[in-house]
């Protein structure tokens, strides 16, 4: 006899930790990143909330001296999430989407289905990566979705662990490494992920003042043109930090997908919460960066001169919707 206990049948499970889902409350509260008395890293100490752990809890009974766990969003358990062969009878399983829907039995038994928070951001964790974030998730201005497990953003890969490797090539399935780290030219040619993860090292400066330089302009227009080509999927695009330079992709990709400002200023300033330290969308680096991408619009509407940006860059409106296609539901 095999008994499903938690989660319950239609129950709707949290993925962010509490002191994430405070922070998205205290933005909404328009209260600023540098002004949060529990980010400031004054001393060692203070956790890094970018990687705190909050997976879904398992729990099941069973007469049998092992148990077969399956996980997955079809229900006839085509292509699982997971399956798994324990003689526990609970596990934790961390990575999941956010606003889906998940079927789980022990055993082949009569499944149980529960449902995941529509909160963004998705936080993935990673042993020896910090600040992994699915760009996915997010709605559009126009009530869409930006597709999950596609395009990834986080910090540098030089300490990735085995355990680490194996969520993000095997479980996640990076496909692609795109570094945005300057500094490494003639120090990498591979990804920390393997050989047969692509691997693009691109010449981006950590200096926002030179993000609009003619060799960062071209770096920009390959980081989009592989977003363009669905076969480079899932791909994984950081710097050190996976803060700044990280950031001004994640924020030009996220106006092409159609997301808010709103929504693109709090999923940059989530940043904040790793191990980099806050950062503060009105800071004056950003503003800079932000009136750069609005001179390109003769209205000077920041979102529309992201777009005219990546058009002035030499990106067709045809690599555009195919990015667009890739990304959204």
């Amino acid at each position: 006899m095999t008994k499903l206990i938690s989660p319950a049948q239609n129950s709707t499970q949290l993925l962010l930790t509490d002191r994430q889902r405070e922070f998205i409350a205290l933005y909404n509260r328009n209260i600023r990143p540098d002004t949060i008395r529990w980010l400031h890293r004054g001393e060692p100490a203070l956790p890094d909330y970018s990687i705190e752990k909050r997976g879904v809890t398992f729990l099941w009974e069973t007469d049998a001296p092992t148990s077969v766990f399956e996980l997955s969003e079809n229900a006839d358990f085509a292509d699982p999430v997971l399956r798994i062969t324990t003689a526990e009878s609970s596990l934790n399983v961390e990575n999941l989407k956010i606003a889906a829907k998940y079927f789980w039995r022990i055993n082949g038994c009569t499944p149980s289905l529960f449902f995941t928070e529509d909160r963004p951001p998705r936080i993935i964790r990673a042993d020896g990566v910090y600040n992994i974030r699915d760009i996915g998730g997010w709605k559009t201005a126009d009530g869409r979705r930006i597709r999950q497990g596609l395009v990834y953003r986080s910090s540098y890969m030089n300490e990735i662990t085995e355990e680490g490797i194996s969520v993000l090539r095997d479980t996640i399935g990076i496909k692609t490494d795109i570094d945005l780290r300057k500094e490494m030219f003639g120090e990498m040619d591979q990804s920390p992920l393997g050989e047969n993860v692509k691997f693009c090292l691109l010449p981006f400066s950590t200096n926002y003042s030179e993000f609009f330089t003619d060799e960062q302009l071209e770096a920009t227009r390959v980081v989009f043109e592989l977003l363009a080509d669905e076969k480079n999927y899932p791909i994984i695009f950081h710097c050190y930090h996976g803060a700044d330079r990280t950031g001004n992709i994640a924020y030009i990709l996220n106006a092409l997908l159609g997301m808010s400002r709103e929504d693109i200023l709090l999923e940059f300033e989530f940043t904040s919460l790793g191990w980099c330290g806050v950062r503060y969308g009105f800071g004056d680096n950003f503003e800079g960066f932000e009136k750069q991408l609005a001179g390109y619009d003769e209205g000077g509407d920041i979102l529309k001169g992201a777009v005219k940006f990546l058009r002035a860059i030499g990106i067709s409106d045809e690599t555009m919707e195919k990015i667009r296609g890739n990304l959204l539901e």
